[in-house]
């Protein structure tokens, strides 16, 4: 296949050698087409972000877009805390339904439930830790923006994936050390 590529180095930070071009080759896909520029971008990294790494996309943005308007949010999958119900007619922990999260907005920290896998198999459910690292937008909306993206980008008929679609493919992607080709350039 002449799109996998094995040389994607984990836990790398984002560099603005790295990120640039696929804003470029995103820009040049709207232009070609006759779309209008984004007035707004929400950007969801799959894992931590590094020092420096808010600053390269804001800048590089900044320079693409010309927008100011832009929230960075991290979603962590790995380091989760144990989050569940309290059933008070059994008295026993339960696990809490798809959807289900707790918000600190002062800090703008998430923990979201979103499959019910756990259930099926009966064990703990395993959240996304969501935080909001840049931006304005009220943090309530992006979490359940989240939350809807891990209902469309699924390989199941009825059970949900754990990740957004947003991060999906990048975790896929990172986990195998494979590239992708995106196939709308063609």
């Amino acid at each position: 296949k002449h799109y996998v590529n094995k040389n994607i180095k984990k836990d790398e930070s984002i560099s603005r050698e790295g990120i640039a071009p696929a804003f470029s080759t995103f820009i040049n896909f709207l232009k070609k087409h006759n779309k209008p520029l984004p007035q707004k971008l929400i950007i969801h990294r799959d894992g931590k972000l590094h020092s420096g790494d808010i600053e390269c996309l804001a800048q590089v943005a900044g320079e693409n877009f010309s927008i100011e308007n832009m929230d960075v949010l991290e979603i962590v999958k790995n380091g989760f805390p144990i989050i569940a119900g309290f059933e008070t007619k059994d008295g026993a922990y339960c696990n809490l339904d798809s959807g289900s999260c707790w918000i600190d907005d002062v800090h703008k920290y998430a923990i979201l439930v979103t499959n019910i896998q756990s259930d099926e198999k009966n064990a703990l459910v395993k959240p996304l830790i969501i935080k909001h690292r840049y931006g304005n937008s009220d943090f309530k909306k992006l979490v359940k923006q989240i939350y809807w993206f891990t209902k469309i980008y699924t390989n199941n008929l009825y059970n949900s994936t754990r990740l957004p679609a947003t991060t999906q493919k990048a975790n896929n992607l990172a986990g195998t050390g494979k590239s992708h080709q995106a196939t709308y350039l063609g």
